[in-house]
């Protein structure tokens, strides 16, 4: 009867009170590195994307490391040693890049004061544009 009882309570624990994991949109891990196939597209009217995200589109993934996603993904990103380089919606760009998490915000009862940003959690790919001495580098690593 005891075995039967510590056999239930594997199978029923992942049911009730799991702790919430958090797993990359993107990559296998998060911190690989990558090489992403992206187009930058509309962020959606919310509050959050309109107000909290600072880019000026999400990243629109549609291959990594040369293999086409069946299904693009959509994420926030930022752009590392960018040269004010204006980048245009729908086209395609290549990136070295790898996924990454920021928290945002303060939990509430932390502080007295009233939290105007909440406590999150935001996924973003930070990435940066291939360059032929990038490709030079990843090409010694293969």
């Amino acid at each position: 009867m005891k075995i039967i009882a510590f056999a239930l309570t594997f199978l029923i624990t992942p049911l009730f009170g799991e702790d919430e994991a958090i797993k990359p949109k993107v990559g296998s891990t998060f911190g690989k590195v990558m090489v992403v196939e992206v187009q930058f597209v509309e962020k959606e009217n919310t509050y959050y994307q309109q107000n909290i995200v600072d880019e000026p589109w999400l990243a629109k993934v549609i291959s990594i490391n040369g293999t086409k996603l069946k299904e693009p993904v959509v994420i926030e990103y930022q752009i590392r040693d960018e040269k004010e380089k204006k980048y245009a919606k729908l086209q395609i760009y290549e990136f070295l890049a790898y996924e990454s998490i920021l928290s945002l915000g303060t939990p509430d009862k932390w502080t007295e004061e009233v939290q105007q940003i909440p406590y999150m959690i935001q996924q973003r790919l930070v990435m940066q544009e291939m360059t032929r001495k990038i490709r030079e580098r990843l090409e010694k690593h293969k």
